[in-house]
């Protein structure tokens, strides 16, 4: 982390509330409507989970007698990610796609249950990531510098809604942005992937992934247009919790421009395994140097966006909008995605092959590098 990061945390309880671990879009948009009836123009953007928006959504499509158009709904909230419910002034977006659904999608008892368990607090993949900066891009959402966006506690829907919003504010020399936990957004369940970590673990963790988005992607993807712009920027970033605890996060990406080889080492030292021969084989000539340096995960993964960066598929009712985002890669995450590379996996650099682990603080408040190694001769899946 930069020496110019502070971080100031004025919180004295650090367990979330009933009501903010509870899931009910209706009455956090009931809770809400007095505030768009004194401005009419407010819009609330927000980023949650599934479970509750799909059930939103099932009861608003009641009114729908077209079975055409039902289809179409139903393909969008089963089959996407970042999918979008609009309502009155209400903006409901879905998290990225998160290390969780990686292990569920690559399917058995071991992955499912197991493993996806075992990602407290869940973060999101590599792909939810650069596929979300990438539909951010062509979105048009109408956002000013200090905006704020609703998110549940857990932490996947605060870096989905940084990699929204962010690069909308990038034209800004100092990027304000302010995630206020809301009441009745948490997804559904109490498994320990749907369980949020105390507030000093998610604060240092969210301060570690602003620093990956804003200094260690730019280093690597230095071809991407859109995380390039995340450099030379300052940022002021606001974590309300409620109205008597908040914190900060304030620090600046300028005159940081000395490599850091310890951080870009974390991102990927382990050897592509053999599942990836078949998309590396794709890549262009002029990617072979990254194939053959520690880039070439984020090479797996920014190539697979150019399949899965669809069109935007607007359904518009009389009561309600719901916009296709991005489709979930079900079928690629058994071959293409490794729990062992991946930045915010729990289990990320623990194999023999990598060599140095996830930047993130895990729930024990060990340090990341000593926590769950697999030993050389054990089988690490």
């Amino acid at each position: 982390m930069s020496n110019s990061t502070k971080l100031i945390n004025n919180c004295k309880n650090t367990n979330y509330n009933k009501n903010q671990r509870s899931s009910n879009l209706t009455k956090f948009m009931n809770e809400n409507y007095p505030k768009i009836n004194q401005n009419q123009n407010e819009l609330f953007y927000v980023v949650c989970h599934s479970g509750i928006m799909k059930n939103m959504t099932k009861n608003m499509m009641r009114s729908i007698n077209n079975k055409k158009t039902i289809k179409s709904i139903k393909s969008i909230y089963e089959n996407d990610n970042v999918w979008e419910l609009n309502i009155d002034n209400f903006h409901f977006f879905r998290h990225a796609y998160s290390v969780a659904n990686m292990h569920k999608d690559k399917g058995g008892i071991k992955h499912r249950f197991l493993n996806q368990n075992f990602e407290v607090d869940a973060k999101l993949t590599l792909f939810g990531i650069l596929s979300t900066l990438k539909l951010s891009s062509m979105k048009t959402f109408n956002v000013d510098n200090g905006i704020s966006v609703y998110v549940s506690p857990l932490i996947r829907t605060w870096m989905t809604a940084l990699c929204l919003f962010l690069p909308k504010l990038i034209n800004n020399e100092t990027i304000k942005l302010t995630l206020i936990i809301g009441k009745y957004l948490k997804e559904e369940g109490s498994t320990r992937d749907n369980n949020p970590e105390s507030k000093n673990i998610q604060l240092r963790n969210i301060k570690y992934f602003l620093y990956y988005l804003t200094e260690t992607l730019p280093s690597i993807l230095t071809y991407n247009n859109i995380i390039s712009k995340f450099k030379n920027k300052n940022y002021e970033i606001t974590i309300q919790y409620d109205d008597n605890c908040s914190s900060k996060i304030n620090f600046n990406t300028k005159n940081n421009t000395k490599n850091n080889t310890k951080n870009n080492n974390l991102i990927g030292e382990a050897p592509v395994p053999k599942n990836y021969v078949p998309i590396l084989k794709n890549l262009s000539n002029n990617s072979q140097e990254y194939i053959e340096s520690r880039k070439k995960y984020f090479l797996v993964m920014n190539n697979l966006l150019n399949e899965y960066i669809p069109s935007i598929n607007t359904i518009t009712n009389n009561q309600f909008q719901v916009e296709s985002g991005i489709p979930k890669p079900k079928h690629l995450a058994k071959d293409y995605f490794s729990k062992w590379i991946e930045p915010f996996s729990i289990k990320s650099g623990n194999n023999t092959g990598f060599k140095y682990s996830s930047i993130l603080i895990p729930s024990t408040g060990q340090k990341r590098s000593t926590f769950f190694k697999c030993k050389p001769g054990n089988k690490c899946n």
